[in-house]
């Protein structure tokens, strides 16, 4: 059977396979996602932080505040040392090594989910061309 003598019954059928298909992927990496961060909380005991700073008195807002400061005036200073420019270009580095995986695993991740989406359109849009199209100027 010819692309043009589909019915459109068919490629119905096929997008909703594909949406499917999508939801399934989407559904889990939610799950995915929920269960790792499940993981690391039972593994490092991570809590949500629940000391806002609408609880504290003005005094323990001040020792924060000052304690802060304290810690960026000594980050700031190591920073501007010989090993803080060192550490800082390590940094730099692994962070770049990291997000350049990060991004190859975006772009797989994209072409899993959408190609599917973009072949089937592709499909349906020659469909609807060899439908609309004369049969004098299919022929040509």
């Amino acid at each position: 059977m010819k692309l043009r003598q589909w019915p459109t019954r068919r490629i119905a059928w096929l997008w909703f396979a594909v949406v499917l298909y999508m939801g399934a992927l989407v559904a889990f990496g939610a799950l995915r996602t929920r269960e790792q961060r499940a993981s690391l909380a039972k593994r490092y005991g991570w809590v949500p932080d629940t000391a806002t700073a609408t609880h504290l008195t003005s005094a323990q807002r001040a020792q924060r505040d000052s304690l802060l400061d304290s810690l960026m005036h000594i980050a700031e200073q190591y920073l501007n040392s010989p090993d803080g420019h060192k550490f800082a270009q390590d940094v730099y580095v692994v962070i770049g090594q990291v997000g350049a995986d990060a991004r190859r695993d975006l772009l797989i991740a994209l072409a899993v989910l959408l190609t599917p989406a973009a072949g089937l359109g592709v499909l349906t849009l020659v469909w609807y061309r060899r439908r609309t199209v004369p049969d004098s100027a299919a022929g040509a």
